[in-house]
């Protein structure tokens, strides 16, 4: 585990590195927390030194062979061993980065013998062959910036797709060419899917739906997707929802509220304009970002799934949501409404309905009055009022506040 780290995960989310390391088979758990309390940081930060020796104890193995080593991670190592097909069942992990500039073609011969690879990271390669040369073992894939358009059976990733039932991590960040995803149903281990910056994308496959496993979903400045497949509201363990930069995706899909398991929610600077009427029965929601929608609200906008509003602004319509849809998202803890030009009429919000809000952020929108709720909300930590140009006075703050920004 210490040399995994050492090799291909310095710099990397503590979380994201326990569900790879839990899917070769280790405890990471332990693992990790041992190796927090001696050398590492949340973010699993390592000293230099520290990296370079676990370094060395790799390449000692093998000094002069690279292909008899079980970590590479060298690029003139990885290079050598790809082109000269010098790999053995030795190599367990091998992370191999060129710039986009260079056109690097391996042929997928080269990994007949890595029969025990469980990790591979590479970054603007193109492969030639079949892809059933894959080990069977492998878990980790992260494929940044994938030079094809489509994952098609025609190359042979039927047989790669076969070969992965056990692939808990899918990243092909940033692979611009990118226009369609595979079929999900295969990869039934699938717990983390990135896809940010595939600004090619046009759409998710509906078989999405089909993996049970899955908690985390990543489809930050996906700029070309416009909607969601209904069969996402099926992925029941999904935690993590990230649609930032969406800015062409208008809605969300209408029965949301079945995912239950949801932790945090972002669709900030997408095209959204009004949120589900399920949205209320997110009953584990704790984080909430909407920054940026820089849209003029509706009537009947998101805004009124999660606000109180008041009978007096509201004109007791009878269209917007009871109380009660208010007080089923009582696990949020943090709320950011940043830039969404809200005035006064449309945030008559009672903050007291999150009982457990710990951070709101109100700033860059327009109403002159602070909502109800914030001078008693007993856990009220963090509030941002930053460019409230609008806003005149600021009073009867909680005692429990911490931090307070009102910059312009």
């Amino acid at each position: 585990m210490f040399l995994d780290i050492a090799c291909f995960f310095v710099g990397m989310d503590k979380d994201y590195l326990i569900a790879i390391l839990d899917g070769c088979g280790f405890f990471p758990k332990v693992g990790i927390k041992v190796l927090l309390e001696r050398s590492l940081t949340q973010k699993l930060q390592m000293h230099d030194l520290l990296r370079d020796m676990g370094r060395e104890i790799v390449r000692e193995v093998s000094p002069s062979n690279p292909g008899y080593r079980s970590r590479l991670w060298f690029n003139q190592d990885v290079l050598d061993v790809l082109t000269k097909h010098k790999g053995t069942e030795a190599v367990e992990g091998a992370s191999l980065e060129v710039p986009a500039s260079q056109d690097v073609v391996v042929s997928t011969e080269a990994f007949v013998k890595m029969i025990n690879l469980r990790l591979l990271k590479i970054d603007s390669v193109h492969f030639a062959g079949s892809y059933e040369k894959f080990s069977n073992e492998l878990r980790w894939l992260c494929w940044r910036r994938y030079p094809l358009t489509v994952l098609r059976p025609d190359l042979h990733l039927d047989n790669l797709i076969l070969s992965l039932r056990k692939l808990k991590i899918l990243d092909l960040s940033y692979s611009v060419y990118l226009g369609e995803t595979p079929n999900f149903a295969r990869l039934e281990s699938l717990e983390r899917l990135e896809l940010e910056g595939c600004t090619g994308l046009g759409e998710l496959d509906q078989s999405i739906g089909h993996l049970k496993r899955h908690e985390f979903l990543n489809l930050t400045k996906c700029r070309n997707i416009r909607e969601l497949p209904d069969s996402i509201c099926n992925l029941r363990s999904l935690e993590t929802m990230n649609l930032h930069g969406c800015s062409k995706l208008c809605s969300l899909p209408e029965h949301l509220g079945e995912l239950g398991a949801l932790r945090k929610l972002d669709v900030s600077e997408s095209a959204i304009t009004e949120l589900p009427n399920s949205i209320g029965l997110l009953k584990n929601l704790e984080h909430l970002s909407l920054d940026r929608l820089g849209v003029e609200l509706p009537f009947k906008s998101w805004f009124s799934f999660f606000s109180w509003i008041s009978p007096k602004s509201s004109g007791g319509s009878s269209s917007l949501l009871p109380p009660a849809t208010f007080h089923q998202l009582s696990s949020l803890r943090e709320l950011n409404l940043r830039e969404c030009n809200l005035s006064d009429h449309e945030i008559f919000i009672d903050i007291g309905s999150f009982p457990h809000l710990r951070i709101l952020n109100l700033g860059g929108n327009k109403f002159c009055n602070l909502p109800a709720g914030i001078s008693n909300h007993p856990r009220l930590q963090c509030l941002y009022l930053n460019n409230c140009k609008n806003l005149q006075s600021i009073s009867e703050l909680s005692e429990n506040l911490m931090i307070l920004e009102a910059k312009k």
